[in-house]
């Protein structure tokens, strides 16, 4: 029961980071839009030198910021991957020990059969050993 409370737990922790992952690529996309937007509206500008120069000042400035914004994404992208990971691991340390439990009460039913039918061979014997004796003291 408590496996399966874990699991539960690790399933949800494991969409949680699933989730941030996927926000984190659509924050990706989304940067990588906006410098391609931008790259386009810097190749149209038609303006004096200085006016160019100072937007590509403030492209590169962009493309820095998207650049660190690319790279924390990333970070999250492979800190929510080992974690899935991790979860995922734990989840089958848990099966193999679920397995491993039933597997035990298994053989523990098996000795206990063959224990009572054991006894119960023995009890038939003395029965028999009590009533040989019962004939012999008659």
């Amino acid at each position: 029961m408590r496996a399966e409370a874990a699991q539960h737990k690790l399933k949800k922790h494991v969409r949680k980071h699933k989730k941030a992952a996927s926000e984190a690529r659509w924050e990706s996309d989304q940067a990588f839009v906006a410098l391609g937007n931008l790259h386009t509206q810097m190749e149209q500008v038609d303006q004096p030198r200085a006016v160019a120069q100072e937007a590509r000042a403030n492209g590169q400035a962009i493309l820095a910021g998207l650049r660190e914004q690319l790279e924390a994404t990333r970070a999250e992208v492979s800190i929510a991957t080992c974690q899935r990971d991790a979860a995922n691991n734990h989840a089958a340390v848990a099966k193999i020990e679920r397995d491993r439990h039933h597997a035990i009460s298994a053989m523990q039913d098996h000795a206990e059969r063959d224990l009572r039918r054991q006894l119960a061979q023995a009890q038939l014997q003395v029965m028999d050993l009590q009533h040989e004796v019962h004939y012999l003291n008659n």
